[in-house]
């Protein structure tokens, strides 16, 4: 499962997406994961496979 939010990290950077709500791993950080939405349906798609298929 960690495998796959990591994998999501290059892709977040790419688009300038950085998370500086301090440590990994929390509740906070997930929401902010999950609240993620890009304009591009491709870069959608990439990020919803690469994440969140693994948090359900």
């Amino acid at each position: 499962m960690r495998r796959r939010v990591v994998a999501a990290g290059p892709l977040l950077l790419r688009q300038g997406r950085v998370w500086r709500g301090g440590s990994g791993w929390t509740y906070i950080h997930h929401e902010w994961l999950r609240k993620q939405r890009f304009t591009d349906a491709d870069t959608q798609f990439a990020f919803d496979k690469g994440w969140k298929r693994s948090w359900h």
